[in-house]
């Protein structure tokens, strides 16, 4: 019977030892006067629905989250300003979040401190997502003209945070079958590329762009390139009749640059920019 009673005692003194920690918790400004140092990043990542409420909790939405790939802790990670053992600081943490919230792929992301011990604090990045797959389809008629569009988008291919989009349109001028994907951070190096390639009735049309934006307020450069091969064939009428043909090429090339003298001033000038352009106006086919 003692023994019973010393243990309860124990598991009594521990409980309030937690509720203590717990509750003197500091906050952001109080963990950088204190100079404490990022220890573990803490990834919970939810699926779209919470299928522990249980209005959420229906065939559809269960179904849903077995079809829909969570995204991957990479596409997060690599997405954070934050680094273990580096200085806490609330203004990092508050842009790792605008970063995470730009992502449409995102319901909603939210970073917190969850445990603080001789100086170290463990952070938790809190990320929701939303159902990524999407069609895209329109059908009209003005002035005696069908036009018509079918596609699909996926805004986080394989959770990966990549775009793919594929379209079919159709009008009365051209038919156009158009294949886009961009990637906003390839790698870890916040670079971002996009490229789009249309196989049209009446030419082609391609372009490709990588750039490196001004990700924080302490980025110091900037610095992107893009270039576009557009080719296409014009018709001309005489009394609703095709009387000509032309073919139309335009190459496009350009580069920029930019720099920033970072924090405190955060201001950001133009840098050296160069463009291209090799237009061949309506020569006959």
């Amino acid at each position: 019977m003692i023994v019973m009673h010393f243990r309860i005692t124990i598991v009594l003194i521990i409980s309030m030892s937690v509720d203590v920690v717990a509750d003197e918790l500091p906050d952001g400004p109080a963990l950088e006067r204190q100079n404490a140092v990022i220890g573990e990043i803490i990834l919970d990542k939810s699926n779209i629905f919470d299928l522990s409420n249980p209005d959420e909790n229906k065939a559809l939405y269960r179904l849903a989250n077995r079809l829909h790939i969570v995204t991957k802790d990479k596409t997060i990670e690599k997405q954070l300003l934050l680094q273990s053992g580096a200085p806490y600081s609330e203004r990092v943490v508050e842009e790792s979040e605008r970063i995470l919230r730009e992502n449409d792929y995102l319901y909603d992301a939210d970073i917190k401190p969850v445990r603080f011990e001789n100086g170290v604090v463990d952070i938790s990045v809190v990320t929701r997502d939303v159902w990524s797959l999407g069609p895209d389809f329109s059908v009209s008629r003005s002035g005696g003209e069908n036009r018509s569009r079918f596609g699909l988008e996926e805004i986080n291919l394989l959770g990966r945070g990549q775009t793919l989009r594929i379209t079919h349109e159709e009008d009365i001028d051209r038919t156009s079958n158009s294949f886009e994907i961009s990637d906003r951070h390839i790698g870890r190096n916040w670079l971002s590329a996009f490229l789009s390639i249309a196989d049209n009735s009446d030419g082609k049309s391609n372009l490709l762009s990588i750039s490196r934006p001004f990700y924080s307020l302490d980025s110091r450069w900037s610095a992107g390139v893009w270039a576009l091969d557009d080719d296409r064939r014009s018709v001309l009428y005489v009394l609703g009749e095709e009387a000509a043909e032309y073919q139309h090429e335009r190459r496009y090339f350009s580069a920029y640059g930019g720099w920033s003298k970072g924090l405190p001033m955060a201001w950001q000038g133009a840098g050296p920019s160069a463009s291209f352009t090799t237009t061949t106006p309506f020569r006959p086919c």
